[in-house]
């Protein structure tokens, strides 16, 4: 029994292959239109998608960046004006103390002057004559109101002990002159101090001169 193809002419095989070739194509091309359309609307969506991601981002670190810059701003701000109050409150301070340094010392050479060239007696509380330990009594009383002790030695133990570095304008200094002797005088700032001299009577000496610096006991503060 013959088969259908050997029954069929090669012009029939020819028109059959070409029939079933465009069959072919054509339902491929209406498969194919619609992907086509849709895949074109699923590449503009996902377009449009990243482009509102990337607006989206950009505006977000723009802000980001913005918040940070006026946060960086305000902080170096509150910094700068912290550091302004800190170092303006330090030069108010030292110009109190300054101020105060300035008062102590006139008031003691107000009353220096008063003293000034008093000879020195043993015993003495006038200006007639005059110790040192009275002397510095009568100075802190007209100075500062404040009532010393007659002697030296309880001069001494008044106050509390005061490094020398730590020196203050009014502190008292004692000096060891000898065995059983100690001198006491007023800190008048510049290593100088206020004295009665045995020599020189009411005057005003150097600490730091040989004798005195060698004859250094110690320092009080009283206020």
């Amino acid at each position: 029994m013959y088969s259908f193809f050997n029954l069929v002419t090669r012009r029939d095989r020819k028109n059959i292959f070409f029939r079933k070739v465009a069959s072919t194509l054509f339902i491929g091309l209406m498969v194919l239109s619609p992907l086509q359309n849709l895949l074109a609307k699923t590449h503009a969506i996902h377009n449009n998608h990243c482009r509102n991601c990337n607006h989206k981002s950009h505006s977000t670190y723009s802000s980001h960046k913005r918040h940070k810059t006026k946060k960086t701003l305000k902080v170096h701000k509150t910094h700068k004006n912290k550091r302004s109050q800190k170092s303006f409150k330090s030069h108010s301070r030292y110009s109190i103390l300054k101020t105060k340094k300035l008062k102590t010392r006139q008031k003691l050479m107000k009353s220096y002057l008063r003293w000034k060239g008093t000879h020195y007696l043993y015993g003495g509380t006038n200006r007639q004559g005059v110790d040192c330990s009275s002397l510095t009594r009568h100075i802190y009383q007209e100075s500062f109101g404040i009532h010393l002790p007659r002697t030296t030695y309880r001069q001494i133990k008044t106050g509390k002990r005061i490094a020398i570095p730590q020196l203050r304008i009014g502190d008292l200094v004692f000096f060891h002159t000898g065995r059983y002797e100690r001198h006491v005088g007023i800190y008048l700032g510049d290593q100088k101090f206020i004295h009665a001299s045995k020599i020189k009577g009411v005057t005003i000496s150097k600490m730091n001169n040989v004798y005195w610096r060698n004859k250094f006991l110690d320092a009080r503060r009283l206020n």
